[in-house]
């Protein structure tokens, strides 16, 4: 008889057990959601880091060319490949991957389950940095390169009088 009462003392209530059910099931969904939580914060900062490390790449390339382009004319094209195009749409690319990341990043700073210790919004904050020298560079090779077309082009003889006049000795 006192091992049946021991059992009744021991035996849980149907809402004692639903409890214990429901406490447990929280806790094990907070620990899978902080897992995979922590493990998108590893892998979008390993993202972020890959094409930082391009960037940075890309722009000390731009770097070498601006400083080629100050000290050198380019040599005469053979007209197959319009660098200035190649450059602006390039740089408008670059202008649009800066967009978006700057969405991404807003995104990040108000994203409440990131704290500033997960290093997403800094790790945005840089690559939007280089993205942008990035794009500024670009706008410099552009404009480089087409002063010296520029100064390459020859001058017309004469003075005109008219738009009409000009187009005209152009052959347009």
């Amino acid at each position: 008889m006192k091992l049946i009462f021991l059992y009744q003392e021991l035996k849980m209530s149907t809402l004692q057990i639903r409890r214990l059910k429901a406490f447990g099931t929280q806790i094990y969904d907070d620990a899978a959601r902080n897992l995979n939580l922590l493990r998108t914060i590893e892998n979008t900062l390993d993202a972020l880091d890959s094409r930082y490390e391009r960037l940075c790449q890309e722009n000390e390339a731009a770097d070498r060319y601006i400083k080629l382009l100050r000290e050198h004319d380019l040599p005469e094209s053979s007209g197959e490949t319009d660098l200035i195009s190649l450059f602006e749409n390039t740089r408008d690319l670059v202008g649009a991957t800066y967009e978006k990341f700057s969405q991404k990043h807003l995104c990040a700073v108000n994203a409440p389950e990131l704290c500033d210790d997960d290093g997403v919004v800094e790790a945005y904050a840089v690559l939007l940095t280089e993205l942008a020298s990035l794009h500024d560079k670009l706008n410099t090779l552009c404009w480089i390169i087409g002063e010296q077309d520029a100064d390459k082009d020859e001058t017309l003889p004469g003075e005109f009088s008219s738009a009409d006049d000009l187009f005209a000795a152009m052959g347009v």
